[in-house]
């Protein structure tokens, strides 16, 4: 199966190297503005969106289940590994945030041996890895929205005319417009790929789609590059 991603990868820098070259260098850059357009947009408004979306239909059903797990034992190591394990069944990508967050059974059991409202602090202190998957979906959604509304505008509603230049110089640009089409396409691609693998149930085929893209040669180079870069734009909310 990882040999079908890199396949995957590779035909997809041919297409869009091809593609340019073939369209020239302005109808490009219209293409190149629109997913542009379609990764800034989301970039820019997902974390708020992501944001008001937990605090208005999230977070007091989570305190709420916090609580009732607290009031389930009387033991706090039992409550602290039920509160952990609240968070371990959401899937995917969220795992990872824990360890990037540092949440764990002990900094659960020192809320618990302490003083104050425990179901807030604790939501407090799972608050971040839960907004970084809703900014994710919101990112995959939002972007395809955004794609196919500029898609429309500049087919329908905004016609360029046709500017004739040295053919060659156009193609040439075009097919660099081609290559920084290719940059956002894989960026936008991941996102969605991992919109995909957090709802995806936990099951040997996921598990082998994992392990597909980690021995992949090419699209696994790309796919960790572009993960890096969602991680770092999710840290900087």
């Amino acid at each position: 199966m990882s040999v079908f991603f890199d396949v995957a990868i590779i035909a997809a820098a041919v297409y869009f190297l091809w593609l340019g070259f073939k369209k020239g260098f302005f109808r490009s850059m219209i293409d190149l503005v629109i997913m542009s357009l379609s990764a800034l947009i989301p970039y820019l408004f997902a974390p708020t969106l992501a944001e008001q979306y937990y605090n208005s239909f999230i977070n007091d059903a989570l305190v709420d289940k916090i609580t009732d797990l607290i009031n389930q034992n009387g033991n706090a190591m039992d409550s602290a590994k039920n509160i952990l394990s609240l968070i371990n069944n959401i899937p995917g990508f969220i795992q990872n945030n824990i360890s990037v967050y540092g949440v764990t059974t002990h900094d659960i059991l020192k809320i618990l041996s302490g003083s104050g409202e425990k179901s807030l602090a604790i939501e407090e202190l799972l608050k971040p890895t839960i907004v970084d998957i809703v900014t994710i979906f919101i990112f995959a959604i939002l972007s395809g929205i955004t794609f196919f509304i500029l898609k429309f505008f500049f087919r329908f509603m905004f016609r360029l005319p046709k500017i004739p230049v040295f053919g060659l110089i156009d193609s040439t640009l075009g097919l660099c417009m081609g290559a920084l089409k290719l940059i956002v396409f894989t960026f936008l691609f991941v996102v969605i790929m991992k919109s995909v693998l957090l709802v995806a149930p936990q099951n040997e085929f996921k598990q082998n789609l994992t392990s597909a893209i980690d021995d992949s040669k090419v699209f696994g180079i790309v796919y960790n590059v572009n993960i890096d870069m969602l991680s770092d734009y999710l840290k900087l909310y």
